[in-house]
């Protein structure tokens, strides 16, 4: 009978221990994944770009933004995405990040092949004739 009673034991013991690691949170951050999905792969390449709502993609037809870990680089963006800068997200749901200029960008969306964020630039640039930049709510677009 005592045979049974500590094989009993064992067995829940190993049973508790089972349970209680299955409910470790081994999830990854979200940050962690936001970091991954902006860094996995090639640059990012401007699909659509709207500015209080009006398609403006023919501002900056050439827009690209390659992210690293604590830095971005963008070509075809000036001046409102700036050649090259820092940034860090703002929040623990990294849906929200600070450039070194500190403009803040909202990520709508991000998946392994597309990319959506939003930023509210503050000023109107004129240069060689048409305008560089627009004030308003601008939200891009990017594919891989």
């Amino acid at each position: 009978m005592k045979k049974y009673s500590l094989l009993y034991c064992v067995v829940a013991a190993l049973l508790f221990t089972v349970t209680i690691l299955a409910g470790c949170d081994d999830e990854v951050p979200a940050s962690e994944k936001q970091t991954n999905l902006l860094l996995a792969g090639q640059p990012w390449v401007i699909e659509n770009l709207t500015v209080d709502g009006v398609d403006k993609t023919n501002l900056y037809p050439s827009l690209k933004l390659t992210f690293a870990k604590q830095t971005y680089s963008s070509e075809g963006g000036e001046p409102v995405w700036p050649a090259s800068n820092t940034w860090s997200y703002t929040n623990a749901t990294a849906t929200a990040f600070t450039r070194g200029d500190g403009v803040e960008v909202l990520i709508e969306s991000v998946t392994s092949s597309s990319l959506v964020l939003k930023l509210s630039w503050d000023e109107t640039t004129i240069g060689g004739g048409r305008g560089e930049s627009i004030e308003g709510d601008h939200v891009f677009t990017f594919s891989r």
